[in-house]
């Protein structure tokens, strides 16, 4: 079903882009991703929630990180969109060492020490919340 110029036509609806693709069987199917548009701004979001709330206690920054991508899961975490979200989750880990490292004029964390953290504040992991049936 491509075009004229052989790329597959694509629509995008509330900050989702449906696509056509083949199924592993070889069936057409739509398939859904999130917009990059809204991935950039859901990453942008989490940067500024970084770097505003810095200076809480780790406690209220782990409760609100983890809120923020829970909101993010529940709207976006459909089959077939993993890597958008796994996307988040990874921007949420390293945005959070970057900020929590801008709170003095010394590094607060390495990534070993860093790692020590997040075994004891846990942000919230994805899982698959809405399926194509």
């Amino acid at each position: 079903m491509p075009d004229e110029k052989g790329k597959q036509p694509t629509f995008d609806f509330l900050g989702i882009t449906h696509y056509w693709t083949k199924s592993q069987r070889g069936n057409h199917i739509v398939k859904r991703r999130t917009m990059k548009k809204k991935l950039q701004k859901a990453i942008k979001n989490i940067t500024d929630a970084c770097r505003l709330h810095r200076h809480e206690k780790l406690k209220d920054q782990c409760k609100l990180l983890s809120s923020k991508l829970r909101g993010l899961y529940q709207y976006y975490d459909i089959r077939g969109n993993y890597i958008a979200i796994y996307r988040m989750y990874r921007v949420a880990i390293f945005m959070w060492f970057k900020w929590l490292n801008r709170r003095s004029q010394r590094n607060s964390y390495t990534w070993k020490g860093y790692a020590e953290l997040l075994r004891h504040f846990k942000l919230s992991r994805t899982k698959i919340i809405h399926s194509n049936v």
